[in-house]
């Protein structure tokens, strides 16, 4: 085991899904320097992600978007933090923008992987993985180059408190049984079209949930999902929960803990509802599920074998999403009933 540090910074990720992928990399942290006071550096929604684990103990808001005042937003940031006095830093992130901060707070020393023109702001330079790695493992990587040497730490979510008061009320208030199938759908992806299965195929599926198995079907997403789902919800027959928008990130958790599948696209809803031991069933387009898929639970992925995919892209340069076209509602539902067929036995 390494000499313990007495303070340590961890400057996080940005979205969801990363976050919870880092959070083998986290504890592995913890186990390395079990005395260290670590504090993390995020978002706000990645900070409501990471500060259900126990291996964190203070958190600081990151909320400096990019922009032509962005460079001197994260240098007083930089000096702010320099008052705390952290000894070591783990960089998770590959940009440079994100080498910055700690730079500039002077933390003695500075692990990130190399990369971005940012070799001057670290002190430990960490060769970049092959892209096909797996993106927990990348994190991972990090600490190793530390010196840690045992396996990589698994790891489970679980919803504070107040939250699954707040899911017991929706259940209550909505459900209209306790026997009822209760199936999570994430139609929307952050990263663009190219993440998205179409929504008249979410749709379809949906409707043959609720004449297969009159199941409740509950629509999750964030703001910015409110669309897409908004047009699977006009072309489902009958009523369906839509909460896209609706809940905070912690509220989304709890949400999602009282589900018995979640049905969804590669998206940050994917890797939480894993972590939390739901059955996921997740359609795969455009990304890389080498990389991407969740790092634990109960994970089905649906993708078809094209020849272009994963090209990583928002948008398809061909605009003909062979990729999701070719996958049917039919085949995606042949793995509901796999999960849901043993849930009724």
């Amino acid at each position: 085991m390494a000499d313990s540090k007495n303070k340590i910074l961890i400057r996080a990720v940005n979205w969801i899904g990363d976050a919870v992928m880092s959070i083998p990399a986290i504890k592995a942290i913890r186990l390395l320097y079990p005395e260290s006071h670590i504090t993390v550096l995020g978002k706000p929604s990645v900070l409501d992600v990471l500060s259900l684990i126990e291996d964190i103990d203070d958190f600081i808001l990151y909320e400096i978007s990019s922009g032509d005042w962005g460079f001197v937003k994260r240098v007083c940031l930089g000096k702010l933090i320099k008052e705390k006095c952290f000894d070591k830093c783990f960089i998770f992130p590959n940009s440079f923008d994100s080498a910055i901060v700690p730079f500039v707070a002077g933390i003695p020393e500075r692990i990130g992987f190399q990369g971005c023109f940012r070799a001057p702001l670290l002190t430990l330079k960490v060769k970049r993985p092959l892209p096909e790695m797996h993106q927990a493992e990348k994190y991972f990587e990090l600490v190793k180059a530390d010196g840690f040497s045992g396996n990589m730490p698994g790891f489970k979510l679980k919803p504070g408190l107040d939250s699954l008061k707040w899911s017991d009320d929706f259940m209550k208030f909505h459900i209209r049984s306790k026997e009822k199938i209760v199936v999570g759908v994430s139609p929307g992806a952050e990263y663009g079209p190219a993440k998205r299965w179409f929504p008249d195929r979410f749709a379809g599926l949906i409707n043959r949930l609720k004449n297969v198995y009159d199941a409740e079907v509950v629509l999750v997403g964030s703001e910015n999902d409110r669309d897409v789902c908004g047009s699977v919800n006009r072309q489902v027959s009958g009523n369906i929960i839509d909460m896209s928008g609706k809940t905070t990130i912690k509220q989304l958790i709890a949400l999602l803990k009282k589900m018995d599948l979640l049905i969804t696209n590669d998206t940050g809803t994917m890797h939480l509802a894993s972590a939390l031991g739901i059955p996921v069933i997740a359609v795969f387009g455009s990304t890389d599920n080498r990389a991407t898929s969740p790092v634990t639970g109960k994970v089905k992925i649906v993708k078809n074998d094209v020849s272009c995919s994963p090209c990583l892209k928002r948008i398809c340069v061909k605009n003909t999403y062979e990729c999701f076209s070719k996958i049917s509602v039919k085949e995606v539902f042949n793995e509901v009933k796999n999960i849901l067929d043993k849930r009724k036995g």
